[in-house]
């Protein structure tokens, strides 16, 4: 009997070590592997996002604009061009378009700064027209309103100054654009990133991202999952990370060594969005703002765009590090020396 029970001990000291070697291989394979782990952080990362926190700006462009409204469908664009718009609209109204978003600092020289974000937060149409719609009336002929940009303002808080931004590069397929802003080291709290930028192509469905940036203007960390059910290259990848407006352009990092080091994989773009319309006052009324009463104007029917939260479109780092190198005239032309591998 005696005997028995010790062989029995022997085998499950056996199993034992077995189990704990194939674990360790696992990890020692998974460490090794070039795909972004799917595994949630084993080791803190504070250290990591702190540096990555100095390196991401929030960033506000608003465009000014005149708007031009006309009662009846009697102006065309040959009228538009060939008039004072002011004498011949039968209203006016000036309103502005702001756009927020997160800017990641790729180098920073003596007195300025090389920033990335994403075409859509710097970008703004110069003219929108509407035109007038109806079973006797000419398709595009017609115009209703039209809305001219007047200027556009961009700036970019560091979180102790505001300065004004330029847009060098930009680029609305793959919705990136180039930035330098002002930045004297003495007055700038942000600094370069410090991380390599790695191969979104070694993402994988489970890989784990950390997502920084300015959602509603606060500082946050976010974190998300990859789903990809695609290796085509022409889309965008997907993950469940929380979106709000504002971090748009925000750093993305992954890590394929469990957390001894991290890489910058992509940008946060967008969400999934869908539009419904609304009924607002006409937009230059003065009794649109009368809460207690009924309103008896002229309603208007205007698209409102809701977000469906829990999906994050990133812009992969093959596409990022594509647009920096196709843009090195210009980069060289600021007085930067950056580039990427276009290997990715």
């Amino acid at each position: 009997m005696k005997n028995v029970l010790l062989l029995i001990l022997i085998g499950s000291l056996a199993t034992g070590c077995s189990s704990t070697s194939n674990v360790s291989d696992n990890v020692e394979r998974q460490a090794k592997s070039k795909y972004y782990t799917s595994a949630f952080p084993s080791q803190g990362t504070s250290q990591y996002l702190k540096r990555a926190e100095r390196s991401i700006l929030r960033i506000l462009s608003t465009a000014h604009y005149q708007n031009y409204y006309f009662k009846n469908p009697r102006i065309t664009l040959n009228d538009i061009k060939t008039n004072d718009l002011s004498k011949i609209a039968d209203s006016q109204v000036s309103t502005e378009n702001s756009s927020a978003g997160t800017a990641i600092v790729l180098q920073q020289n003596k007195d300025r700064s090389l920033l990335i974000t994403c075409s859509h937060v710097v970008t703004s149409p110069d003219t929108t027209i509407n035109y007038f719609k109806g079973d006797n009336i000419i398709t595009n002929k017609y115009i209703k309103s039209i809305k001219i940009k007047q200027q556009q303002s961009d700036i970019g808080f560091d979180g102790q100054k505001v300065n004004q931004f330029n847009i060098i590069a930009s680029d609305r397929f793959v919705d990136l654009a180039m930035l330098t802003i002002q930045s004297e080291k003495a007055e700038f709290s942000k600094a370069s990133l410090p991380f390599d930028i790695g191969n979104s192509r070694n993402l994988q469905a489970g890989s784990f991202l950390y997502i920084l940036g300015f959602p509603k203007g606060y500082p946050m960390v976010t974190r998300g999952i990859v789903s990809k059910f695609t290796d085509t290259e022409s889309h965008l990848l997907t993950s469940d990370a929380i979106f709000n407006p504002g971090i748009s352009g925000g750093l993305v990092l992954a890590s394929k060594d469990n957390y001894k080091t991290l890489d910058w994989v992509g940008m946060a773009r967008s969400a999934s969005v869908s539009t419904e319309r609304i009924l607002v006052p006409r937009p230059d009324s003065s009794k649109s703002d009368t809460a207690i009463k009924p309103y008896t104007g002229t309603p208007y029917i205007v698209p409102k765009k809701r977000i469906s939260y829990g999906i994050t479109q990133v812009v992969p780092s093959y596409f990022i590090a594509e647009f920096i190198n196709d843009h090195q005239k210009e980069i060289t032309k600021q007085g930067f020396s950056y580039s990427v591998d276009v290997g990715l």
